[in-house]
């Protein structure tokens, strides 16, 4: 959760007085996090960590948070409140005999064909494919289950295989951004050196 008190930007400067919630870490690549925390120093944003965001009283602009590990309540006042909701199944399929005891739909990893239904191929969030639900995750699936499908259809043996690449693109300045790459969780480079710090030519 991204919790914005007091000023949220200014100009060419980035993010300034303010507050973020987050639950355990900046980002689920662990390799990423220095920099992010760095980041976040240098703008002089303040990290709360465990923290869930239970309710907003749009009225009197107080959200409430409760501590996942001390499950303590606390009540914040805040001027502009940005948040990104829990991701959870959609409810449709999670009805359905398509998914798993989570409510996510099973497939192969690296062919996206479903485990149980063979005629059925998956992709993007709906998935249980254990990597960053992002458009850039997405963006290579797709020529995969395109590939895999036309190959279905004919007959043929699969030849379209998913490496686990994901990418989130983040600003950390003016023009600067952090290109947090990897497969199936872990740390990637595409480019000629490491993403592991803030680049112009990222932007």
């Amino acid at each position: 959760f991204f919790f914005k008190q007091k000023t949220a930007y200014e100009m060419q400067r980035g993010l300034v007085g303010s507050e973020m919630c987050i639950r355990d870490s900046l980002f689920s690549v662990p390799e990423y996090n220095p920099t992010l925390v760095d980041t976040t120093k240098k703008r002089g944003i303040n990290v709360h960590y465990h923290e869930i965001l239970t309710k907003i009283d749009k009225e009197k602009q107080i959200a409430t948070f409760r501590n996942s590990q001390t499950k303590k309540l606390s009540e914040v006042k805040y001027d502009t409140l940005v948040f990104s909701p829990h991701f959870k199944p959609v409810d449709s399929i999670k009805e359905s005999c398509l998914c798993n005891e989570k409510g996510m739909i099973p497939v192969n990893h690296k062919t996206l064909q479903h485990v149980a239904f063979k005629n059925i191929f998956g992709l993007g969030d709906a998935t249980d494919i254990p990597v960053n639900k992002t458009a850039g995750a997405i963006s290579s699936q797709s020529p995969v289950v395109v590939q895999n499908i036309k190959r279905f259809l004919e007959g043929k043996e699969y030849n379209g295989i998913y490496k686990g690449y994901s990418v989130c693109p983040l600003f950390t300045g003016h023009k600067k951004m952090l290109f947090t790459e990897s497969l199936f969780g872990y740390p990637y480079h595409s480019f000629f050196t490491d993403n592991f710090k803030p680049k112009w030519f990222y932007y």
